[in-house]
């Protein structure tokens, strides 16, 4: 009971991390670095907890990851359409959603191998933050290729409400 109200501790201030982001993200229009920074962050807290002297330091930790990873994930799946259109929108959705089910059934056993390779508990936590630092680098570097709703297309100027 008390390992799993410990292991509880970092989803609320994720949770509440996750409204507080995604509420900024709306009111500013979903940007790469509302997903970058946070995996950013992550690809940092996550080794970062090996090193943490007491448990409640480990804890405090996880509990910035965990508000990293949560923060980043709603944002992240509006950025896909941004940049891809109809069929190619779908497949490129469909194409992330298959690698992150494939990644999600592999991650243990590919952790695990670098752990049995290794012998070090913490090498594994550098492979993860590693993986988190190119999703933050892949992020920023298709910031040039998203385009912004609001934005004419083509040159074009966009009717408005009051123009019409």
């Amino acid at each position: 009971m008390q390992k799993g109200l410990i292991t509880a501790i970092p989803y609320l201030p994720a949770a509440i991390a996750l409204i507080l982001w995604s509420r900024d993200a709306s009111r500013r229009g979903v940007q790469p670095w509302h997903v970058g920074v946070p995996a950013l962050v992550g690809a940092v807290s996550i080794p970062l907890a090996l090193l943490m002297p007491t448990p409640a330091a480990t804890i405090a930790v996880i509990t910035v990851t965990a508000c990293a990873i949560f923060s980043a994930l709603p944002n992240f799946w509006s950025l896909p359409a941004r940049f891809l259109h109809g069929v190619g929108a779908a497949a490129g959705i469909a194409l992330i959603n298959t690698m992150g089910n494939v990644a999600g059934f592999a991650a243990p056993y590919i952790t695990g191998a670098v752990r049995d390779g290794t012998g070090s508990f913490g090498a594994p936590m550098v492979v993860v933050g590693a993986a988190m630092l190119v999703s933050a680098v892949l992020t920023f570097a298709i910031a040039g290729r998203i385009q912004d709703p609001d934005a004419p297309a083509n040159g074009t100027a966009r009717a408005t409400h009051a123009g019409r």
